[in-house]
């Protein structure tokens, strides 16, 4: 089942879905989604520093990218297609342009929509807690780390 813009407000109001900085109903909130806004920090790729990526090489996915952060009103350079329940941590987006044409994106900027589906009984073992969860608790943008899936 997925929650309508009535279950969001409840949800967000009651503190079991934390969004921050508070998001403003009136231009956020959908009938059963909520516009997500880009932030300030984010890693975008050092294109020239390796011909490729090799995802068993932890060294190869953490130099391709460097961390920058963007004053309000300056431009952002684009770079998880699933939050699994139980994710607790700031969401990083990952980014493409598939067109030809470079689109100009700002911090505040809403980017995305996401809507929320209620389970038919509570996950046994939710994102915080898989042994293999890499990126609880994360506060920013991390470089890739599928190499420490062995």
């Amino acid at each position: 089942m997925i929650l309508s813009d009535r279950d969001i407000k409840k949800a967000i109001k009651s503190g079991r879905i934390r969004i921050r900085p508070k998001p403003d109903w009136g231009v956020q909130l959908g009938s059963c989604m909520i516009d997500l806004q880009l932030g300030n920090v984010y890693r975008v790729f050092n294109h020239s520093k390796t011909p490729y990526l090799d995802p068993q090489n932890p060294k190869t996915l953490s130099d391709v990218t460097t961390e920058i952060r963007v004053k309000d009103g300056d431009v952002v350079h684009s770079t998880a297609a699933n939050i699994e329940c139980g994710f607790r941590g700031n969401i990083t987006l990952e980014l493409a342009n598939m067109g030809r044409i470079p689109v100009m994106l700002y911090p505040g900027m809403r980017i995305c929509s996401l809507s929320f589906e209620q389970l038919t009984s509570p996950a046994e073992v939710p994102y915080y807690k898989k042994k293999g969860a890499k990126y609880v608790g994360q506060k920013k943008p991390e470089a890739s780390k599928i190499a420490q899936e062995k």
